[in-house]
């Protein structure tokens, strides 16, 4: 939960981790949980790779794109979005399948619509959030910095709060990269 998110086990992308769960073979909790860190080595090996490189390069990648040039990203189409998932992130994308990318994406931007019409634009934000924290991670207690913004009780004014979500994103992501640079 911790490395996937607190909803990995009904999340698409994790589908390949997940499957441990499910358990073939023995119901034994023990060889269950030796599967599942089976999946879980494996997902990083093929998604992190050595040394954290390609996660290393995604977060580079993200942080130097910067808040205004997010933005822009309001208002594809969610297939170009799914496209950009993949020129971030392509071992990520290759390693959990285009089903499930495509499933994210869908899954963020009946998110936004859900919230209303002002908040469309954050579709890429959402997904881009789901995509690093896992699909459940407006309600996951690790990171209540994104709960706070869209479980406000206040009215808030979409474009203030999706800047404040998206400028936390950010520093939490050059966060992550410094530490794995360490």
């Amino acid at each position: 939960m911790f490395m996937f998110g607190t909803f990995f086990d009904t999340d698409p992308q994790y589908e390949s981790v997940t499957c441990a769960l499910a358990g073939t073979g023995s119901a034994d909790e023990m060889d269950r949980a030796d599967r599942l860190h089976e999946k879980a080595v494996n997902y990083v090996d093929h998604v992190s790779g050595p040394q954290h490189v390609y996660e290393r390069f995604a977060l580079a990648k993200v942080s130097e794109l910067g808040y205004e040039n997010g933005i822009r990203l309001a208002g594809l189409p969610a297939s170009d979005l799914i496209g950009v998932l993949h020129r971030f992130y392509p071992e990520k994308c290759r390693y959990i399948r285009e089903s499930a990318v495509t499933a994210l994406v869908r899954e963020g931007y009946a998110m936004a619509a859900k919230r209303g019409p002002s908040w469309i634009v954050g579709s890429p934000l959402l997904v881009g959030l789901m995509f690093t924290f896992g699909h459940g991670c407006f309600a996951d207690p690790q990171y209540p910095w994104i709960a706070r913004v869209l479980d406000s009780d206040a009215p808030t004014d979409a474009a203030a709060a999706l800047e404040g979500l998206f400028r936390k994103f950010l520093l939490y992501l050059e966060r992550a990269k410094t530490n794995l640079d360490k």
